[in-house]
């Protein structure tokens, strides 16, 4: 399977070969097991192949020059893909961000531990759902003021017509949306 995807990534980049392949091959396969039309260990197979090629992409990601700016990353839950949050990680470093990625799954506040021993000004949370997104939400802008950051991104959330988006936050939806929010926040960075 590594073999036949790998061809795409070099032919379209990481970002469209993401969007356009892996993400909806994620998508299918894990609907497909849902389902009952592949077994658990087949949906397992095509998602760790996927993790493994986006730890090798990261891996030949090398910064040069000042960083953009530091990111934190914390994943709060396993409901969201690890796969689009690997993603991220890599759409974050190719932009010219130093990211500070806690790897397996933790309480959003250990953020401040994170920031203790590395000062971020950007922190990534994978959306948590909940049965009041509206505290998550203010929960999330309070740490962000206490830490003095520039902004929160949440990630892989569907936003609802009721959400009151605090202005410190930034909501994503998925990874296409995460693109064009980081391609937006490294543009305002570089004009100010």
């Amino acid at each position: 399977l590594m073999e036949s995807l790998v061809p795409y990534i070099r032919k379209l980049g990481i970002e469209s070969a993401y969007n356009v392949i892996f993400h909806p091959l994620l998508f299918r396969t894990r609907i497909l097991w849902q389902t009952g039309k592949l077994a658990r260990v087949q949906e397992q197979f095509v998602r760790s192949t996927v993790n493994k090629i986006l730890m090798v992409e990261d891996n030949l990601i090398r910064q040069t020059g000042k960083p953009k700016a530091v990111v934190g990353m914390i994943n709060t839950s396993d409901h969201s893909p690890v796969s689009n949050f690997l993603f991220y990680k890599i759409v974050l470093k190719k932009s010219g961000c130093d990211v500070i990625f806690s790897g397996g799954i933790l309480p959003v506040s250990k953020a401040f531990e994170i920031h203790r021993i590395k000062p971020f000004s950007i922190l990534v949370v994978n959306h948590e759902p909940s049965d009041d997104p509206g505290k998550n939400l203010r929960y999330l802008s309070r740490l962000g003021k206490s830490l003095l950051l520039r902004s929160i991104i949440i990630t892989d959330h569907t936003l609802d017509e009721t959400d009151k988006i605090p202005e410190n936050i930034i909501v994503t939806t998925g990874p296409e949306d995460f693109l064009r929010t980081i391609s937006s926040l490294t543009r305002m960075k570089k004009a100010s």
